[in-house]
Order: structure tokens, then sequence, then C-alpha cells
């Protein structure tokens, strides 16, 4: 049996060869950039004259002359849950080559999701920064800004991997979940509490929800999909959580709900500013900030710097993760996490 030929364009670590080799039961040839897998400011991009792969993984950039290297060569898998924008566009020139990602983060971020609609709803974070700084409060039992999540209404947008564990425990906790997907074409019960509707339902959805949350990818589509006028429909107590992109709601809106009280509550963990990493020194803390508005000094939303999918077990997965799909393809099956390249995911 020819073995599957899967080469490593931004390296591979001994410890993670080792632990992929491991986990594949199939003839696998495995070559490596020098590097160790995670993005760099300056990656080792060269490839051999004589380069033949069936399989190429990308971390980082990707140039043309990458896909015409090998004759041979059928996907390219991005070991991460979002596949770049100009790594999409530039495999619209090659359909022969399939694009293919990772959901290996999805536990990860729904728990975020949930942690951050839990702490929006009880007001953790002034709370515990009060009680840091003073002690228990002089009026402890008379504090009634918590919000009780169990008979509740949760609009989810997106249900793929992250959405459909995030529905799950929302569930779990007593609340009515409708969960909104491009695939589905009608409303569809899941459980009692628990039902699917289709993507263009989704406003009419809205005055029946307390809850609002983006499990959604970044796309051109989605970009602007929540303003103020989306924000206003909800039911009150209205709560806002995104662990999508923040691209998704509009900045201002969000901003404005929290300060005029049309929210009650927001946790967020993806944002509209964003620095760079690359660079050695940072300018001031307000540049540094995630947004132009002044979230953080408002005690109605719980805030995470982009972070949902970290955890100790982050590296792990997605190695074991990926090694998934380098066994399907190993085997002669179809490779899974196949990524539409008009929508970008």
């Amino acid at each position: 049996m020819t073995p599957l030929r899967v080469h490593f364009l931004h390296g591979l670590s001994d410890h993670f060869l080792d632990f992929i080799r491991q986990r594949i039961d199939h003839p696998v040839r495995i070559t490596r950039n020098r590097g160790d897998g995670e993005p760099t400011a300056e990656p080792d991009l060269s490839l051999p004259p004589d380069a033949d792969f069936d399989i190429l993984v990308v971390s980082g950039s990707l140039e043309r002359r990458h896909l015409e290297a090998s004759p041979n060569l059928r996907a390219v898998i991005v070991p991460w849950a979002g596949p770049p924008p100009k790594v999409c566009d530039l495999l619209r020139d090659f359909p022969h080559i399939g694009l293919h990602n990772l959901h290996h983060n999805a536990p990860a971020t729904a728990e975020m999701a949930v942690a951050l609609l839990m702490a929006a709803a009880k007001r953790m974070y002034p709370r515990e920064r009060d009680f840091r700084a003073r002690g228990w409060p002089e009026k402890q039992w008379h504090d009634i800004t918590a919000i009780q999540l169990a008979g509740k209404s949760l609009l989810l947008l997106g249900y793929g991997a992250i959405g459909q564990r995030a529905a799950t425990a929302c569930h779990a906790l007593g609340m009515r979940v409708r969960a909104v997907r491009r695939s589905v074409e009608r409303e569809t019960e899941i459980a009692p509490g628990l039902t699917l509707h289709p993507m263009g339902e989704w406003k009419s959805l809205l005055p029946l929800s307390n809850a609002l949350m983006i499990c959604l990818p970044g796309t051109p589509e989605t970009r602007g999909l929540v303003g103020a006028e989306e924000l206003r429909a909800l039911a009150p107590p209205r709560l806002f959580v995104n662990v999508g992109r923040g691209e998704i709601a509009d900045e201002r809106a969000v901003y404005e709900a929290l300060t005029d009280g049309t929210l009650e509550g927001a946790g967020i963990d993806v944002w509209w500013s964003y620095i760079d990493t690359s660079k050695e020194s940072q300018p001031g803390a307000e540049a540094n900030r995630p947004s132009r508005y002044p979230f953080h000094e408002l005690d109605n939303v719980a805030m995470s710097p982009h972070r949902a999918s970290l955890s100790r077990e982050e590296k792990d997965n997605r190695y074991a993760d990926l090694a998934s799909l380098l066994n399907a393809a190993a085997a002669g099956d179809p490779i899974p996490n196949r990524v539409d390249l008009w929508r970008g995911y």
C-alpha cells in the first residue's frame, strides 16, 4: 500500500511528530520544514525541488508556488478553526485541492461561551472586584442585580461544532434554546425546549429571546449582522455573548446598548481592535484597548482577550484532531471538515 505523503510547511516539533504517528493506523510518510508548527515571524517556506506530497499542512502563510510544487497535492489542512481568507482566495484557483480545518477548539470555546453568559447574568466581575477590595458588602442580601438563566430563552446564531455544545449546556441549565443554522430548511425539534431554525428566521426569533449568543464565523455575509435594532428587539432582561468574531456585531451598537440599559449584560471574547503580537514592544495602554469605545469602564460586561479556545489541552487536542484527518485520508476515506471556499468555513 502506497503511503500517504504529508508535508508540514511550517514545521512540526519532534514531540508532536511522534504524537501524530502513534495515532495513525495506516502507512504515512511525513516530511517537514524547519520549525515547530506554530506561526512565526520568519517561517521557513522553502520546498525541495523534488517535492511530492498528497497533503500540505499549513500553519501560516501560503503561496501559489507551494500549491504548484507537487502534482499529486489533493488537500491543504489548516490546523486551526478558521482558515485565513487569503488561503481561501488562493485555493479558489485550484478547485481540485480541498481545504480542511480542525474543530479541536469546539469544547473549550463552547465552555467559554457559557461561562461568559453566566458571568454577564450574575454580574460576576463587579461583585468579585468589590469583594476583593472591600470584603463583605453592607447590604449583601439586597443585591438583586443577578439574572436567573433557568426559564429564560436563548437565541444561538450558529449551530456548528461550538454552537451545538453551547446549546446543550444552556438547555441543561433550564433555558429555552432556539438555534439557527444555514443548512436547516424548517423548524426542527432536537429536544423539548431545544429547536433548530433556518438562518433566515433569526430576526423573528429575537422578541422571543432574552439572550443572544454568537457562534458564527466571520465572513462577508455575517459582518455587521447584529446592530442596535436587533439588540433592542430582544426580550428583557437582555444579554449578549460573542465568541464568533467581533465584526459580526456593530461595535458602537453594542457599547451604547450596554451604557443605556438596553443590554443588562454582555460577555465578549472577540473584539474589533487587535494589536500586532509579533512586535517586541507595544505602545501605551490606550492603544492596546480591544475597542475604540471604553468597554473596560463598564461594570456590566465580562471581557475576555480572545482566549476562548485556549486550554492546557489545546495543543494535544489540535494534533489529535489533525491525526484523525490524516488517518481518514490514509485509509482512503473522505477527509472531514472540508471548508466551503466561498463561505470561508
